[in-house]
């Protein structure tokens, strides 16, 4: 458990480092695009009318965001849907809004946010896959029909990929895996059982309640056990042990 906790951190820094390099770089390169067009008035046109610059800012605020928090995978999929929209609205052709789409719902996916309300969000994801193929019959019948075949072949290969991620992590948990709490000396009794209880989606003002304490002493300790679990927080504990047997 403990080489793979290691693995994680080791992951997290190299998030940080490649969002860190792809940050500069995307800078640089728009700032020489920028300074090419010397007149003002170019530049200022540029940056109203050029989705190429709203793209630009909003991948920068991306890469912020996993610079600072590489295990915010819901970020992940905020981005990715704004970033669909606008493709979708400037490049309609561009099957890169699929391909990021998808990438978005895989994010909910690993970070668990897909577990609870699944018939809603289910709903909502089918619909923006509606969308996302029939956005472009506003342009006429024979411009949609181009593009309606390659994104349907990439959908396609999008939810396979996706069924095989959700296959193999339901695999792993049903081969009995355990969360061994033993291994983590620094926890007393009454953390196990809070441990349990948080795999169990309790709330904090439920365990608080139980155990006649405050809201905020719960979510302060709970803060103290997932740095000795080596999770980042509560969404990380759930999506990574939730379905694991729990020793004690």
């Amino acid at each position: 458990m403990r080489k793979v906790e290691s693995l994680e951190n080791i992951l997290y820094f190299l998030i940080r480092l490649a969002a860190s390099i792809f940050a500069v770089i995307i800078l640089g390169v728009n700032i020489v695009l920028l300074l090419r067009e010397y007149r003002y008035d170019k530049i200022f046109t540029r940056l109203i009318l050029g989705y190429r610059f709203i793209c630009t800012i909003m991948t920068e605020f991306f890469l912020i965001i996993l610079i600072l928090f590489p295990y915010k995978f819901e970020a992940v999929a905020v981005f990715a849907f704004l970033y669909t929209g606008v493709l979708l609205y400037a490049d309609p052709l561009n099957l890169l809004s699929v391909l990021i789409y998808f990438l978005g719902i895989v994010s909910l996916y690993i970070r668990g946010l897909l577990k609870k309300k699944r018939l809603l969000k289910s709903c909502l994801i089918s619909a923006g896959i509606i969308v996302i193929l029939f956005s472009n019959i506003r342009y006429g019948w024979f411009f949609f029909l181009e593009d309606f075949e390659n994104k349907i072949i990439c959908c396609t290969v999008c939810m396979l990929i996706f069924m095989f991620i959700v296959m193999e992590k339901n695999k792993v948990k049903q081969n009995n895996c355990v969360l061994d709490l033993t291994l983590f000396p620094d926890l007393t009794q009454r953390d196990r059982d809070w441990i349990e209880m948080a795999l169990s989606q309790e709330k904090y003002d439920t365990i608080a309640r139980k155990y006649n304490l405050s809201p905020n002493y719960v979510k302060n300790r709970m803060r103290i056990i997932f740095k000795i679990l080596e999770v980042p927080d509560r969404l990380a504990l759930i999506a990574k042990y939730s379905g694991y047997d729990v020793k004690k």
